[in-house]
């Protein structure tokens, strides 16, 4: 996923709307980068986006997108997905929005207290309030998060990210449609419609 979005920012895009919802892993171990219908080139004025994925810079106007802003969106997925809960998220978009722009990032170790300190660390790099302050490129995310994983012996390649998600298939039952006495208990049996009188033809003169 950061191979392709450093790929994007070599390329001078930023991609402006990254969130899990656009992260797609197949069976296979494959990740996908979907919805580049925000794909802006990187200093133009165009903003738009998801309220809880926006960097808070583009919020207060001062800046366009960048490969920063899409480093801070970056940080945000990795954050959720280690998580397991939004990290921005109020009660309204207004309140969302609120969130955003002060920052406020809780500490992954609330969460997931199993994680290592480096990486906890990494995803608060990321999610620097100030631009100046956060990791600066999808690059500079790219080669720390390779080098804390070896540091930390952990092995990933498509074949064990593909072993994963079927491990998670076998365990989420798919959901089965309600069946029709269900509904018909749920809602009562539908109504019939009144016949329609139809006027007897005009006597023949």
């Amino acid at each position: 996923l950061l191979g392709v979005l450093r790929a994007m920012h070599e390329a001078g895009f930023a991609h402006g709307d990254l969130k899990p919802e656009h992260v797609l892993v197949e069976a296979s171990g494959l990740v996908r980068l979907i919805d580049l219908g925000l794909v802006t080139p990187l200093g133009t004025t165009v903003i738009g986006g998801t309220h809880g994925f926006l960097a808070p810079e583009l919020l207060e106007g001062a800046a366009e997108p960048s490969s920063a802003s899409d480093v801070y969106g970056m940080g945000i997925v990795l954050w959720e997905s280690l998580a397991g809960k939004r990290l921005f998220l109020g009660d309204s978009d207004l309140d969302t929005l609120a969130r955003v722009q002060r920052g406020e990032v809780p500490s992954l170790r609330l969460f997931r207290g199993d994680l290592p300190d480096a990486l906890t660390r990494l995803v608060t790099h990321a999610l620097e309030r100030q631009v100046g302050y956060r990791l600066s490129s999808a690059e500079e995310l790219f080669e720390s998060l390779e080098d804390l994983l070896l540091d930390e012996g952990i092995r990933t390649s498509t074949g064990v990210l593909g072993r994963a998600v079927m491990q998670a298939r076998t365990r989420l039952k798919p959901v089965e449609p309600p069946s029709r006495a269900a509904i018909t208990a749920a809602l009562g049996p539908p109504s019939k419609a009144p016949a329609s009188k139809v006027p007897p033809p005009p006597p023949r003169a």
